[in-house]
């Protein structure tokens, strides 16, 4: 597996719950903002919410499809901050904003 791989093993089922449900506002909170209006314009920012048990790291694009170019730049996020958790946010797809999770311990990357 090269580095900028992420692992199809899955996580332990009690684990994924619970970083679903720490990223679930979060990502509730992205969702509210894509409801209003189809964007116009591209977004390119970077953004980190601090959290009580680990900074989650916010990736948004407005792009027709996320590819492995915005994944490795994500994943590559992870792996310099050592932060454990990143979202991949796509605002270009309408009418719902396209969302990937990853989640970053002991060297690997794993969506959840």
């Amino acid at each position: 597996m090269n580095d900028l791989s992420i692992s199809r093993s899955p996580l332990d089922p009690d684990l994924r719950q619970s970083l679903i449900q720490y990223v679930y506002g979060i990502i509730g909170c992205m969702q509210y903002v894509h409801d209003g209006e189809q964007l116009e314009s591209y977004i390119k920012m970077d953004m980190v919410v601090m959290m009580p048990r680990g900074n989650v790291i916010i990736e948004c694009k407005s792009i027709k499809a996320i590819t492995d170019k915005e994944q490795f730049q994500t994943f590559g996020y992870l792996r310099g901050t050592l932060f454990p958790i990143a979202i991949l946010v796509n605002f270009g797809t309408w009418p719902k904003a396209q969302i990937e999770r990853y989640y970053y311990h002991d060297g690997v990357i794993r969506a959840f």
